[in-house]
């Protein structure tokens, strides 16, 4: 061989790699040429309002090459717009269902409950909380999501997850898990944009036959491939270490990027939510779920607290169906936020707590793991509490029983959860085999309501509808409540928010009426109907210089307006 032959010979090994991956690159370029495959963000312009974006609905099919093989979940609607104003405060929620609110949707979720304190709390500031939960996702969509949610330039980051990691999408134990395992399931989230991978996935793998016997199923009846996951078997270890892995891999993402982390540790029903499957308590009860869980009751009963509450611990622990997570979760929680400098949310002792013996149970859960509205209003709590321990948020004295008074949920929202849970359980793994599920005649309005919701009324409309009926029935109470909920929902609405200060003020609720009046008036500034009870709002608080900018605000637009010229005299002369 000549001294030039073997001088060119790495070139012509860089040639021989080249050309497959031009080869490839020119399919990935005549694919997306001729519109095969699509990205699916996860956040997408608003249908409500061309001016915002808002969390994708169709997020879910990320994970599926085929629709018709995702779970029908969504995260709830948020508007907001993509690059965040200067004068504005993003806090973004990530999770799963508990995270989401299920069953009381976005109003009785963390974020939601949480928005309605900072209005209370803090009326003249712009912070908008916002939320990406959704239930059946675990910790690979934090990972996958993280970078999308970085983009919005969020003032802090709140998580609240784990329960979903060996049942949900890709969770080791679950329907959905991805072929190949963790390492697979990486390359998979790094790939899936690519227009080649999604053809190889509609060449390579089949299209499913949907079984009819599944449909009206709840997603928790139809989710489990492995309904045994024995504590420290290996898939129990691939659990703990996906969940290891991809949260450290979030924190230290959100980290690098300077971003405040607020995560709470795990919360679910300890001494009401007996094991779904359990070994027999004979021979060996030490490794019968249902024995410890057994074992609880006694000393629960003989007020033995701490010890009722170790073997309610371990019965969950035991349990071989894997919809709740085990107490190894919050070591791993606790440990990643120390390394990664996010603040720890401790749920778990703000349970306890509120709790008549420090056992979680059916004061605050719903049945396994989703939060009762007092259970929903203690996370939004925490939540707040370490915002401005942390100076995310500028300190406030709090009232933790007065921001309880303030929760915006009616008897409605409360029967609307009740026939969501109850739909719940009446299926696997609660029953064995489903045992049906049917609304019975309602008794009063309130669950005439709830009844239409569940069937599936619309959600905007019914609001309008209470709001007229608790104005009828003279309810200014919850009827302030409806109406504020309408005006977040209809973000630029500026009558709505106007509505939402008028009926705030007559009940007295005073920072709230503030919040709202200024809403009204920041949409729509040329109204000076708006700008007086604005005025008013800060008369009632004693906010004399900013009732006299507002009076001055309108004689300026209005210089002969007497109300302003009388309101003006009677705060000068305070």
């Amino acid at each position: 061989m000549s001294p030039k032959t073997t001088q060119n010979k790495p070139v012509y090994y860089v040639i021989m790699l080249l050309i497959p991956a031009i080869i490839l690159l020119l399919i990935e370029g005549i694919l997306r040429i001729v519109g095969f495959g699509k990205d699916i963000p996860l956040f997408v312009p608003s249908e409500i309002n061309s001016a915002f974006v808002q969390p994708n609905p169709n997020i879910v099919h990320r994970y599926f090459h085929q629709p018709e093989l995702a779970p029908n979940v969504a995260p709830d609607t948020f508007l907001f717009s993509r690059e965040k104003p200067a004068t504005t405060k993003r806090i973004i929620l990530m999770g799963g269902s508990s995270a989401a609110g299920f069953p009381y949707g976005r109003f009785g979720a963390p974020s939601g409950l949480l928005q309605h304190q900072l209005k209370s709390l803090y009326p003249e500031q712009n912070i908008e909380v916002i939320s990406v939960a959704m239930a059946s996702v675990n910790s690979y969509a934090l990972r996958d999501f993280v970078e999308e949610v970085i983009a919005l330039n969020p003032d802090a980051v709140l998580i609240y997850a784990g329960h979903n990691e060996y049942l949900g999408i890709m969770g080791v134990g679950s329907v959905y898990a991805g072929a190949g395992g963790h390492y697979a399931n990486l390359i998979y989230l790094k790939t899936r944009h690519f227009r080649l991978v999604q053809l190889l996935q509609s060449l390579l793998i089949a299209r499913p036959k949907i079984d009819a016997n599944l449909d009206g199923r709840t997603v928790m009846a139809t989710v489990a491939k492995e309904r045994n996951i024995a504590l420290d078997s290996d898939l129990f270890n691939a659990g703990l270490e996906q969940f290891e892995s991809n949260l450290g891999a979030v924190l230290s993402s959100l980290s690098q990027h300077g971003i405040p982390v607020f995560i709470g540790n795990l919360v679910s029903n300890e001494k009401h939510q007996p094991p779904f499957e359990s070994e027999p308590i004979s021979p060996d009860p030490e490794r019968s779920a249902r024995y410890y869980f057994a074992r609880g009751t006694e000393l629960l009963a003989a007020n033995q607290h701490d010890e009722a509450q170790q073997a309610f611990s371990q019965a969950r622990d035991l349990d071989l169906l894997r919809f709740r997570a085990p107490s190894h979760f919050n070591p791993i929680i606790a440990r990643l936020s120390d390394e990664h400098q996010a603040t720890l949310v401790d749920f778990d002792q703000l349970f306890r707590s509120d709790s008549t013996d420090g056992i979680i149970g059916n004061e605050h859960m719903l049945e396994h793991l989703h939060p009762t509205s007092r259970g929903y209003f203690l996370m939004a709590y925490g939540f707040l509490t370490a915002l401005q321990q942390q100076g995310v948020l500028a300190h406030q004295d709090l009232d933790k029983e007065q921001l309880w008074q303030q929760v915006p949920l009616n008897d409605v929202d409360h029967y609307y959860a009740d026939y969501k849970i109850a739909q719940l359980t009446a299926d696997y793994p609660f029953n064995k085999t489903p045992q049906g599920f049917a609304l019975s005649p309602p008794e009063n309005q309130a669950q005439a309501f709830a009844q239409a919701r569940f069937n599936g009324t619309d959600w905007l409309s019914q609001q309008q509808e209470l709001l007229t009926l608790f104005q009828r029935l003279q309810r200014p109470d919850l009827a302030a409540d409806v109406a504020a909920l309408l005006a977040d929902a209809l973000a630029t609405n500026h009558q709505a928010a106007n509505v939402a200060a008028q009926l705030y003020r007559q009940t007295n609720q005073l920072s709230l009426a503030q919040y709202y009046a200024r809403q009204a008036t920041d949409l729509a500034p040329q109204e000076i109907i708006y700008r007086l009870h604005r005025a008013q709002v800060y008369y009632l608080l004693s906010q004399r210089d900013r009732a006299k900018e507002q009076l001055r605000t309108v004689l300026s637009q209005d210089p002969d307006n007497q109300q302003a010229q009388r309101y003006l005299k009677l705060v000068n002369q305070e």
